[in-house]
């Protein structure tokens, strides 16, 4: 059901329909997808009105994100929720979104597989629990075959098994079966990450799963609103060239910074 005081724009897009105009960098709203429709919420404050350093920068950090992701949340947050961030960048602002509604915090390792040559472009990825992605035009697009990607992935994957051990140690994972999930990251490019991510909260059961981001692509959006029951954005720019452009500060979150965030609520 839509939010209190939102109101039905269209259905997801490159070009976003707002207001019989197009979406562009200046329009911050907070923005929620479910079956595949995108809604807007105009209670949300516009950043240019603070006279930011950064006129262009949404957010001053992952903290802040964070804040903003639960202010967006709040109306209609679900007691019994678990809210599970994406590794690394997600912490922080899953961070603030479990301490607002002390709700239980644990990480979801996945990584992207990257194209030869080009690690950051994505043709794939990988997730806890045996999950594996790929995105078959960006392998023809690039010539990769299936054996490339495979030898590709399983590094990838050893790499999700180290992570989890490092993170996680002995305790298990949170369960998730029948039970409400809040996936949240720093934000979504190409989000295949996230597509892993939740394709692994699926196989362990989840009743639902929701991602809240602080700011996404608008076609990475309406293709994840198609795999997760709710989709919930901060905002949501016509373009995004990256995610960091719209943080005045973007720091690279640490293994060790994750490791003390968790230890943190779980001492809560």
């Amino acid at each position: 059901m839509p939010q209190r005081g939102s109101r039905r724009v269209g259905v997801v897009s490159t070009g976003c329909s707002h207001g019989g105009g197009v979406l562009t960098h200046s329009d911050y709203f907070g923005w929620w997808v479910a079956g595949g429709v995108i809604h807007i919420d105009n209670g949300l404050m516009n950043t240019f009105a603070l006279g930011r350093r950064h006129p262009r920068a949404a957010f001053r950090d992952h903290l802040d994100a964070g804040r903003q992701v639960a202010d967006l949340l709040s109306p209609d947050w679900k007691t019994g929720t678990v809210v599970f961030a994406l590794v690394r960048g997600g912490v922080p602002v899953a961070a603030e979104v479990a301490h607002r509604f002390a709700a239980p915090l644990d990480v979801l390792v996945a990584r992207k597989v990257g194209v030869p040559g080009q690690p950051e472009l994505g043709m794939g990825a990988v997730a806890e629990g045996g999950v594996v992605i790929a995105r078959a035009g960006t392998l023809q697009r690039f010539g990769v075959d299936h054996r490339r990607f495979a030898a590709i992935a399983r590094d990838r994957t050893a790499e999700v098994e180290r992570m989890v051990n490092l993170f996680r140690g002995e305790r298990e994972m949170l369960p998730v079966g029948e039970v409400d999930v809040l996936l949240v990251d720093d934000g979504l490019a190409t989000g295949v990450t996230a597509e892993a991510a939740i394709e692994s909260l699926r196989r362990r059961g989840a009743r639902s799963v929701t991602l809240a981001v602080p700011v996404g692509a608008a076609d990475t959006v309406e293709h994840l609103a198609r795999l997760a029951d709710d989709v919930r954005c901060v905002l949501v720019p016509q373009s995004l060239s990256s995610v960091g452009q719209w943080y005045e500060r973007f720091d690279q979150v640490s293994d060790e910074q994750v490791i003390s965030i968790l230890e943190t609520r779980r001492d809560l």
